[in-house]
C-alpha cells in the first residue's frame, strides 16, 4: 500500500491512504464545497487591500468615502476589537492595482498603510495549545503542586500533616480577614456603637483553606456577647481609612430601619452603607430570601468574597464547638482537610453557591460523628458536653447551647487512634451505612434510624426535612444540613466511599515505594503517576427474563422448572450476546481468564508491575462495580432493556474507529464454557468482578458471574448504518432476516470506512471489557451485562449508547427456542 503521504487533498488538507480513497474524495460534495468556496475566497483576496495603522476614530464610512475616489467598493470590514486594520474590497481586481499604484494615503490626516491582502488557502483548524501547567485534571484532581508536596514524605501519616500544611490558611490569611472586620465594624459603629461584626465558619474555626469565603456576622447589639473570636477594638489607623465625606446622606431615621429580622429593607440599608462608606469593597449585593439572609460582596485588594448576615448567633456558637473539636485531638484536622480534599477531587462536596454537592460543613460533621461513636470515641458527643457543663444554661433562638468547652472538665480520656487508621476507619464505618435510612447524628454520636428519630424528633418545633442523606445540625436540630444533597449524589458519595476503602486497605496505600510510584493519599487524590487507572463502567444492561420470547417448545420442555427455563434462557443469551458482537458488529472478542484479566488493563513490564496491578485490579474493580448508575457525566445509569418491536433509534457518533474481522475465540488455555466449577464446588470465575478484600460482598455486583470477555474494534462500526440499511432492506435475502442484514450492513460499513481512511482513533482502537452476570431475586431472573472501557472512556460510551437499543431491537426479534 503505498505511504499516505503519496495522497494528500492540499484543498482540504487531507491525507487519503490510496489512490481509490483519493478518487472518491475529489467526487464527494465535501471535497467540491470546499474547493468552491476556497475559489470564492481567492477571487475575494484578489480584489482586496489590507489598510493598516487606523485609529478607533475612523468610521467605516470615512474610509469607504476615501477609496470610492480609486473606484466602486464592494464592501469595507473593520477590525472590531482592536480599530487597527480594515479589508477594503473593490469591485474589480484591476481597482486593487490602481490602489496600490499610489505610495502614499492619508485618511482624516493620518497616514495609513496599503498593502495586497494576502491569501491563505483552507486548513483544519489546529486544537487550541494547552500550557501544561493549564492542563485541566479529571474530575477535580488536586493540584499537582499539593501532590508533588507529600509525595517525598515516608508515611500516609506525614502526607496528612503536610496537606494540612499546604492547605490552611496562614496567619497572614487569618490577619486579612480580621482586617476587614474591622474596616466594616468601624464603618458601622458610625451609627450603632455597640454593634460587632465578627467572622465565623471556615476562616477561624481552624479548618479553612485557603482563599476560603469570609462568613461575617453583624450583632447590633454586642454588649452581653461572650464569643472567642470576636473581632478587636478598631485601630485609629483603621478609622483614617473611612470616607467620611458621605456620612451626611444618613441620618439617624434611617438607621433605625436596620433590624435584626433580615428583611429586604435591612439587606438594602447594609448594601448602601458598605457601598458608599467601606473602601475597596465591589459587587455589593443583598439575598433577602436566602434560608439566613446575607449581603455578599468583594473585597477589591484580596479578591475575597464576603458574607454578612444577622444576629447569628447560632454560627457563632457552632462556630466555637467545631474548633473546640479541631483543638481536642491532633488527628482531627488532619484528617478533616484529607477527606474534605478528597470529597472536592470526587466532586461531591464543596459547592460554589447552591448546588447539590455537599458542603464542607455536612462533610466535617459526617468526620466528627464518626470520631464520636464508641468504636472510635476520638471526641465526646454534644450531649457530653452538655452533660459536663457548669456554667448554666444557655438558649440561643430556642436551642439549647449549654456545653462546655473546657477540657479539663471532660470526664471521658479520647482514645489513641493513629491518623491512618482513622483515615481507614471513616471509609470503612460510611461504606456500610444505608445513608437514606438514617440520620447522622452528631449531637448524640450516633447513627439513628429514621424511624426513631422520627419518634424522638416529633416534639421539635420545626420539622425535620428528610432526603436522601440527612445530616443533623447539633444546635439547630431541625435543621438537615445535607438537605441540598440529591439522590445522585448521595448514590456517587456512597460509592466513592467503597472505592477509597478499598484503596486504603490495599498494601499499596500504606508501602512508600522508592522507585515513585503513587501510594498513600495520591491514590486518593491523583489517579498515579503512571497513568490514569480505568475507574468507570460506562454503562450496565439489564435484560429481564419475562420480557423476552420464547417459543411453544420451549415453555412446554420447562413447565413448572422455573430453575431449568432460567438456566436454559441464560446460556442461550450467552450465545446470542456473543453472537451480536462477533457475527454482526464483527468485533474481535476472547474469553478472558481470571489471571489473563489483570493483563487486559494494566500492562506490565517486570514481576514488581505485575505484582502492582493485582491490587489496581481490585480498586478497578470496585470501581466499577459501584458506579454502574451513579452520574451521567461519567458512568451511565443502569438501563433495564424494555423489549419493544418498534424500536429503531439509534445514535450516530461522531468519533472514528477501526474493526476487524476476526473470529470469536478463547485464550489457549482457557475454557471455552461460560463458567467453570472448581472441585470445591465454587465459580472460578466469581472472583472476576469481585473485590478481593474482607468487604467484598458490600461492595460486588450481585449474582452469578457467567461470562468476561475482552473486545477491540478498529472501526466505528456503528456510524452510518440508517443509510446502509435502508438500501439494504430492499434486497429480497434482507427482508425476512434481521441478523444477516445488520451483519451485511456492518460489512458495508467497514468497506466504506477503510475506503475513505479518514477515521482516526486515541488508540488506534476501541477496547471495552464486558462481564455478564445472573441474578436471581424473588423468583425473578435477569441477565446485567457491564462494559468497562479498556481505552478511552468517551469512545466506549459512544458505543455503549449505540449498543443498548441496537441490541434491544435485535433480541425483540429474537425468539428462544
Amino acid at each position: 500500500m503505498a505511504s499516505s503521504s503519496r495522497y494528500f487533498c492540499d484543498v482540504c488538507n487531507l491525507k487519503l491512504i490510496s489512490d481509490k480513497a483519493m478518487e472518491e474524495h475529489l467526487k464527494g460534495k465535501k471535497h467540491q464545497k470546499v474547493e468552491e468556496v476556497t475559489k470564492m475566497r481567492q477571487n475575494q483576496a484578489e480584489k482586496s487591500i489590507f489598510v493598516g495603522n487606523l485609529v478607533k476614530s475612523m468610521s467605516e464610512i470615512e474610509i469607504t468615502d476615501y477609496f470610492m475616489k480609486v473606484g466602486s467598493v464592494e464592501k469595507v470590514i473593520m477590525d472590531k476589537e482592536k480599530h487597527q486594520y480594515a479589508i477594503v474590497e473593490f469591485e474589480s481586481k484591476e481597482l486593487v492595482q490602481q490602489a496600490l499604484a499610489s505610495k502614499k494615503h492619508t485618511i482624516g490626516g493620518r497616514k495609513v498603510n496599503v498593502k495586497q491582502r494576502e491569501w491563505k488557502p483552507y486548513s483544519k483548524p489546529k486544537p487550541p495549545h494547552k500550557h501544561p501547567s493549564a492542563k485541566s485534571t479529571p474530575r477535580g484532581n488536586a493540584d499537582d503542586a499539593v501532590i508533588e508536596s507529600i509525595a517525598a514524605v515516608d508515611s500516609v501519616a506525614e502526607q496528612m500533616h503536610g496537606l494540612l500544611a499546604r492547605l490552611q490558611l496562614s496567619p497572614e490569611d487569618v490577619s486579612l480577614r480580621y482586617l476587614i472586620c474591622r474596616l466594616l465594624q468601624s464603618v458601622f459603629q458610625e451609627f450603632m456603637p455597640h454593634v460587632s461584626i465578627a467572622p465565623y465558619g471556615s476562616s477561624v474555626n481552624s479548618y479553612g483553606v485557603k482563599g476560603c469565603d469570609l462568613d461575617l456576622n453583624l450583632t447590633i447589639d454586642s454588649r452581653s456577647l461572650m464569643y472567642q473570636f470576636s473581632t478587636p477594638l478598631a485601630e485609629d489607623e483603621t478609622l483614617e481609612k473611612i470616607d467620611k465625606t458621605n456620612l451626611k446622606e444618613f441620618n439617624e431615621g434611617q438607621m433605625l430601619d436596620l433590624t435584626e429580622d433580615g428583611d429586604s429593607a435591612t439587606m438594602e440599608m447594609i448594601c448602601k452603607i458598605i457601598r458608599q462608606l467601606v473602601p475597596g469593597m465591589k459587587n455589593v449585593r443583598g439575598i433577602p430570601l436566602a434560608r439566613k439572609p446575607v449581603v455578599k460582596f468583594c473585597h477589591s485588594q484580596s479578591g475575597l468574597m464576603c458574607d454578612i448576615s444577622i444576629n447569628n448567633r447560632l454560627a457563632l456558637r457552632n462556630t466555637e464547638l467545631v474548633s473546640f473539636y479541631g483543638k481536642l485531638h491532633p488527628v482531627v484536622r488532619p484528617l478533616v482537610f484529607t477527606i474534605r480534599q478528597w470529597a472536592k477531587v470526587k466532586q461531591i462536596a464543596g459547592n460554589v453557591g447552591a448546588g447539590p454537592k455537599l458542603t464542607n460543613y455536612a462533610l466535617t460533621l459526617l468526620i466528627i460523628t464518626y470520631l464520636q461513636m464508641e468504636e472510635v470515641k476520638v471526641l465526646p458527643s454534644v450531649d457530653e458536653l452538655e452533660a459536663a457543663n457548669e456554667n448554666g444554661e444557655q438558649i440561643i433562638d430556642g436551642w439549647n447551647c449549654s456545653f462546655s468547652l473546657d477540657v479539663d472538665v471532660l470526664k471521658s480520656v479520647p482514645k489513641k487512634q493513629s491518623i491512618e487508621n482513622l483515615l481507614i476507619g471513616f471509609y470503612k464505618f460510611y461504606a456500610m451505612v444505608d445513608f437514606s435510612s438514617n440520620v447522622i447524628c452528631p449531637r448524640k454520636g450516633q447513627i439513628v434510624p429514621v424511624h426513631i428519630f422520627q419518634k424522638e424528633a416529633s416534639g421539635l418545633t420545626n420539622e425535620f426535612k428528610f432526603g436522601s442523606l440527612n445530616v443533623q445540625d447539633p444546635l439547630e436540630l431541625s435543621h438537615n444540613v445535607a438537605g441540598n444533597v440529591n439522590e445522585k449524589t448521595t448514590k456517587r458519595l456512597s460509592g466513592e466511599i467503597k472505592v477509597a476503602q478499598v484503596v486504603c486497605q490495599s498494601k499499596k496505600f500504606s508501602k512508600h515505594d522508592s522507585e515513585k510510584r503513587s501510594w498513600g493519599l495520591m491514590l486518593l487524590l491523583k489517579e498515579g503517576a503512571g497513568g490514569p487507572l480505568r475507574t468507570d463502567v460506562v454503562g450496565c444492561l439489564e435484560v429481564a427474563f419475562h420480557d423476552c420470547s420464547f417459543s411453544e417448545g420451549f415453555r412446554k420442555k420447562w413447565e413448572g422448572n422455573s430453575d431449568g427455563a432460567h438456566n436454559d434462557w441464560s446460556h442461550q443469551m450467552v450465545a446470542f450476546f456473543k453472537m451480536v458482537l462477533h457475527d454482526v458488529l464483527k468485533f474481535d472478542c476472547h474469553v478472558v481468564s481470571p489471571l489473563q484479566k489483570e493483563n487486559t488493563t494494566l500492562e506490565s513490564s517486570d514481576s514488581k508491575d505485575k505484582h502492582h496491578s493485582m491490587e489496581e485490579m481490585d480498586i478497578n474493580r470496585s470501581r466499577a462495580a459501584l458506579k454502574r448508575d451513579l452520574e451521567d457525566d461519567s458512568p451511565l445509569p443502569t438501563k433495564k432493556i424494555k423489549i419493544d418491536k418498534e424500536i429503531d433509534n439509534e445514535v450516530d457518533c461522531e468519533k472514528g474507529w477501526r474493526d476487524s474481522e476476526t473470529s470469536f475465540t478463547s485464550d489457549p488455555g482457557c475454557s471455552s464454557e461460560v463458567s467453570s466449577i472448581s472441585p470445591d464446588g465454587n465459580d472460578n470465575h466469581a472472583a472476576d468482578m469481585d473485590v478481593q478484600s474482607t468487604t467484598s460482598s458490600a461492595i460486588s455486583l450481585p449474582g452469578e458471574h457467567l461470562l468476561t470477555c475482552s473486545c477491540k474494534v478498529k472501526f466505528p462500526v456503528w456510524i452510518g448504518r440508517r443509510k446502509l440499511r435502508r438500501i439494504l432492506m430492499k434486497l429480497p435475502e434482507f427482508k425476512s432476516n434481521i441478523l444477516a442484514l445488520e451483519s451485511a450492513v456492518t460489512s458495508k460499513v467497514i468497506k466504506e470506512q477503510d475506503l475513505m481512511g479518514d477515521v482516526k482513533f486515541t488508540s488506534g482502537s476501541m477496547g471495552v471489557q464486558l462481564h455478564l452476570r445472573k441474578v436471581l431475586e424473588n423468583g425473578d431472573c435477569r441477565l446485567m451485562l457491564q462494559m468497562v472501557p479498556v481505552t478511552e472512556e468517551a469512545e466506549c460510551k459512544s458505543f455503549f449508547h449505540f449498543f443498548e437499543n441496537f441490541f434491544s431491537k435485535l433480541l425483540s426479534n429474537h425468539v428462544f427456542q
